[in-house]
């Protein structure tokens, strides 16, 4: 069941279902989404190399609406790269009380740790 959508997931069906594009402009003001823009296509001043495309989209099934984003590869790189190491840092705190003065030696290791990350850390 195609109806002029096109198939791709839909966090609220939790599923790829099939989704057709609606105007932008139905979403209000989304400036939130890069300082710059040209219609669809927006940018980031302070970060000139984050540029994307912006599209409004509807679930044909659920009739959700949201906004999907096209960025370059290596944007999205960087995006997976920072959840890994976020992801590192929250399991090796671990249960850390930021009350805690004990638990200063263990956000001091933390640091130290993310000073040596691996090059699979490396952002440039």
């Amino acid at each position: 069941m195609n109806n002029g959508g096109t198939e791709m997931y839909c966090r609220n069906c939790e599923t790829t279902q099939f989704c057709k594009k609606i105007n932008l402009s139905e979403f209000g003001d989304e400036s939130y989404l890069g300082d710059c823009s040209n219609e669809q296509r927006r940018w980031s001043s302070k970060y000139p190399d984050l540029q994307f495309f912006m599209r409004g989209r509807k679930c044909l099934v659920c009739k959700s609406e949201f906004i999907t984003v096209e960025i370059h590869e290596s944007a999205l790189q960087e995006l997976v790269r920072l959840r890994e190491i976020w992801d590192d840092i929250t399991i090796r705190l671990g249960d850390f009380d930021k009350d805690a003065f004990e638990d200063l030696p263990r956000l001091l290791s933390l640091f130290q740790y993310m000073q040596k990350a691996p090059q699979s850390y490396d952002l440039r």
